[in-house]
């Protein structure tokens, strides 16, 4: 029973802890706030106080946990955390902090302990909860647990991964850490306090700097200090890493939400992604001998950043003229891979850099003694650590659970890396970044009005069809997924030379479809599936750089002679229509229902 639950998904819940000078209780939930964007359907927390643990827990919004608290009580020791669940339904019951049966313990976690059924039978009390952190908790009171070092070797059965905090209510002002798989982060402000949090993103206002957790690495932190160890009870040292600037941009910055701030910060990430790129030379170790290393390039992926990786995949082969492809990290990792091991150059792409599958790809890659290059937004992630090279996004902070900026970025620097590489091999020198930083002046260019109009109409439907051919029905499926995401709007996306072959049966009087017709060559290709489709009295929104269209009714035009730059250009209305009709129809598009930032555990 236990070895189905490894094929559980876990989306990337929020841990936060607070160690020091008494707070209000309000410093702790306001910290957990910053962590909404993962995704959650519970909060609660839980401190330690004159010998006993109180707590908290709520089901829904943060909102609701902060308002069941006193907001003149304080804390100097608490956790914290956000649930979106998996094991056992939402209730309060199964929320986070679990408690041991005496409430001697409280632990929240993130991420999934495989073999919890296992450890159950073992115990001597089963847990009111459903969940697989519950088993912990009373675990931890059954075996005595008293000093870190017994804590540790207490994990040393456990399968799965987490990242937790515990507090004892023997242990004054005491909290324990560890972590395996999924993220966890500590900082320690000037005055000596310390945060803990799933996501350094929370130490904005607070530290200037933070230690980042390994696997298998655990931690104490008490009024003496903090203290590393290994998972053989060795103390360890710890390198700092600095805060990165990013975070003082974190904020809607008078946007109505997140998705909206980080469609019109598209341009402006653009530049700064060049500017990045150009002051640290970060494509200069990449020369003659590196291309010559590899014959061919598979690109890794889950759902925006897969759609990223075929975009890519086309530019390796375009421009490179060498095999490229693209393929969903769920899937590659239970596949067998038929590869020349030393020849292969591998890409993984990733906005969180957590993607428990991207992860388990990277780590087959590795084995395989493969060059990896990781493309993360997150340069303190795991996949920033594993990787051989690391090309930054350097989109700047992205809360909105659909990817907007992230992506755009993430082609734009798949583009660069293939033009570099390009100009090494067909010894040409064209200006990659000047390329880019033109385009960026274009990308919010789009008729505003025209698509508020289009949403008015798209929030009635059920559902929506886009096509498109090569790199277009790329887009078309960024497209398609980005309007369910947001809209739950039943879309679709097919080659537009595919219609004929089956899906014109869909159409019927009155039918959306969207077509995205941005390769001259092509275009015509589309344009006939479009007419077939009007035929039929679908209604057509035709997004293209065709001249001869650019007066027509329905028609977003884009002036733009490079077409591998397209991509970027028309996938931008439609992140803006999805977002427009998201809000019409009632929905946050900054969580929407069922969805995380990031999926951390298969």
């Amino acid at each position: 029973m236990h070895k189905a639950n490894r094929f559980r998904r876990e989306s990337m819940c929020g841990i936060v802890g607070f160690l020091g000078k008494k707070r209000k209780t309000t410093f702790l939930i306001d910290k957990l706030n910053l962590l909404e964007y993962r995704g959650y359907d519970s909060a609660g927390y839980a401190e330690l106080s004159e010998g006993k643990i109180y707590y908290s827990k709520k089901v829904g919004r943060i909102i609701n946990l902060k308002e069941s608290i006193n907001e003149d009580s304080e804390i100097t020791c608490a956790i914290a955390h956000t649930r979106w669940a998996t094991h056992g339904k939402v209730t309060e019951t199964n929320s986070h902090p679990h408690l041991s049966k005496t409430e001697e313990w409280a632990i929240v976690h993130n991420g999934i302990i495989e073999n919890y059924e296992v450890l159950k039978k073992n115990l001597k009390f089963s847990p009111k909860s459903d969940t697989d952190t519950a088993v912990i908790a009373e675990r931890l009171e059954e075996l005595n647990i008293n000093t870190i070092e017994d804590f540790i070797k207490s994990f040393d059965d456990v399968s799965g991964s987490f990242g937790l905090a515990a507090i004892c209510k023997t242990k004054k002002n005491t909290i324990f850490l560890g972590k395996r798989k999924s993220p966890l982060f500590i900082s320690q402000n000037k005055e000596g306090d310390f945060l803990i949090a799933s996501d350094p993103i929370c130490f904005k206002d607070f530290g200037t700097d933070y230690y980042c957790f390994e696997d298998n690495e655990f931690a104490e932190v008490n009024e003496n200090g903090l203290t590393f160890y290994n998972s053989n009870l060795n103390i360890i040292k710890k390198r700092k890493a600095r805060l990165d600037s990013l975070f003082k941009s974190y904020g809607k910055n008078g946007y109505s939400t997140f998705m909206m701030k980080e469609i019109f910060d598209e341009s402006e990430a653009l530049k700064n992604q060049v500017a990045y790129y150009k002051s640290q030379k970060i494509f200069e170790p990449l020369n003659k001998e590196f291309l010559e290393s590899f014959n061919k390039v598979k690109l890794i992926g889950c759902g925006t950043a897969y759609h990223a990786s075929e975009i890519g995949a086309k530019y390796f082969q375009k421009i490179l003229n060498i095999d490229a492809s693209a393929e969903y990290a769920s899937e590659f990792i239970y596949n067998e891979p038929l590869l020349d091991n030393n020849k292969t150059l591998f890409i993984f792409v990733s906005q969180s850099g957590e993607t428990a599958d991207t992860l388990g790809a990277l780590k087959i890659a590795k084995k395989l003694n493969s060059t990896c290059i990781c493309l993360t937004n997150v340069m303190y992630s795991s996949l920033a650590r594993l990787g051989d090279i690391v090309l930054p996004v350097a989109a700047g902070v992205e809360v909105a659970v659909a990817s907007t900026k992230a992506y755009t970025c993430q082609l734009s620097a798949l583009y660069m890396l293939a033009s570099h590489l390009g100009n090494i091999k067909n010894r040409r020198n064209i200006n990659y970044f000047d390329e880019i930083i033109k385009l960026s002046d274009k990308v919010l260019k789009f008729d505003k009005e025209q698509l508020n109009k289009l949403s008015s109409f798209l929030k009635d439907c059920n559902e929506c069809i886009f096509i498109g051919k090569d790199l277009d029905f790329i887009t078309a499926k960024e497209a398609s997924l980005k309007l369910k995401e947001t809209t739950y709007i039943n879309s679709s996306s097919y080659p537009s030379g595919e219609l004929k072959h089956g899906y014109l049966a869909l159409i019927e009087e009155g039918t959306r479809v969207f077509a995205i017709a941005c390769e001259k060559k092509l275009n015509i290709k589309t344009i006939n599936s479009v007419k077939e489709a009007a035929a039929r009295g679908a209604d057509v929104t035709i997004l293209t750089n065709d001249e001869g269209l650019k007066n027509e009714e329905n028609v977003i035009y884009f002036s733009e002679e490079n077409e591998f730059l397209l991509p970027i250009l028309s996938i931008a209305p439609i992140q803006y229509l999805s977002c427009k009709t998201s809000l019409l129809k009632g929905i946050n598009p900054d969580q929407p229902r069922n969805l995380a930032k990031s999926v951390t555990v298969e």
